[in-house]
């Protein structure tokens, strides 16, 4: 077996930001990315939901590389994808692992551009925690939290509404998750709005988790991703703020803001953010209505993102609901 795809349990690993949707996940890649010894990949991350059905493959390499590059999100260019493939194919051994051709593979590119490290965007990796801590065992993971009614205006903003009731569904099991893994040593908490209001110490604390050395210009990070622009990782503005902490009481109406709360697990909501305003005064006749609506876009959303997979991979669908339940 080739020595060079051994996966080292002492080396500095690799590192996660699994938090959930709209929760300033692109933006911590990024920001981490920045330091010279990490690359980051802000594509969606979807290795280990696909790994399964990858190693039954008669060959899994050209799967394992989109993957690498983040798979329908990719970060590398085609033409990279094919001198990786080749690159890889070439040091294949008998028995390797897809996981070790995937780690070396994200290697094989952070090296490229001069890092000893790689940082993945993974919103869907809280569900696969156990997975990647005994698949890797020098990975680190940061769960960032977002309070989930800045969520709903996020998703307001971006014209996606419809998704609230399922954002919300997956805000409750997300942070049960990450609640359950943090006694970990591998695995860490970070609220969004504790690193947006003190962006220093709480780098300096995430750095410190991770194993890398601060610098003052990770905090000049783009402002990328941002809820009224379309998907972006370029900009020319840069820095932390607070500017969106609590800012769901100027975009979501009352009505708006008591359907999110119908959802949310209370006591979780309360944990994570005892300074969070008091609901405000609504309509009832408006909040049922509301709540009727987005009822139904649940189930449009559900049907929208998973038919088409549950005919060409129903196995994978299927696992994707076991966890999540």
């Amino acid at each position: 077996m080739d020595s060079s795809l051994k996966i080292p349990s002492d080396a500095g690993g690799p590192l996660y930001v699994i938090g959930r949707q709209h929760s300033g996940n692109t933006m911590l890649a990024t920001l981490l990315g920045q330091h010279p010894d990490v690359y980051s990949f802000t594509g969606e991350g979807a290795f280990f939901e696909h790994r399964g059905s990858i190693r039954k493959q008669s060959d899994p390499l050209p799967a394992v590389v989109q993957e690498v590059g983040g798979g329908a999100d990719p970060s590398l260019s085609v033409s990279r994808r094919d001198e990786l493939l080749q690159t890889l194919r070439k040091k294949e051994a008998p028995g390797e692992s897809v996981v070790e051709l995937y780690a070396h593979g994200k290697r094989l590119v952070a090296q490229a551009e001069g890092a000893s490290r790689w940082v993945q965007k993974a919103t869907s990796y809280v569900f696969y925690i156990n997975d990647i801590l005994q698949s890797l065992p020098s990975s680190r993971l940061i769960f960032l939290l977002r309070n989930p009614l800045d969520l709903g205006a996020s998703l307001k903003k971006r014209a996606s509404w419809s998704r609230v009731l399922r954002m919300a569904w997956g805000w409750n099991r997300g942070v049960r998750l990450a609640h359950r893994w943090s006694h970990e040593e591998r695995v860490r908490l970070v609220r969004y709005e504790d690193l947006v209001r003190r962006p220093e110490p709480l780098l300096r604390e995430v750095c410190s988790f991770a194993g890398l050395s601060f610098d003052e210009a990770l905090l000049e990070v783009p402002h990328v991703n941002r809820s009224e622009t379309p998907y972006n990782t370029n900009s020319v503005a840069t820095g932390l703020d607070d500017s969106r902490v609590y800012y769901y009481r100027d975009v979501l109406t009352p009505e708006e803001e008591a359907v999110v709360r119908a959802w949310v697990n209370p006591d979780r909501l309360q944990s994570a953010y005892p300074d969070l305003p008091a609901p405000r005064e609504h309509v009832a006749a408006r909040r049922i209505g509301l709540m009727i609506q987005a009822m139904g876009g649940l189930v449009q959303t559900l049907a929208a993102d998973h038919a088409s997979t549950l005919m060409q991979n129903p196995g994978h669908v299927l696992d994707r609901v076991r966890r999540r339940i």
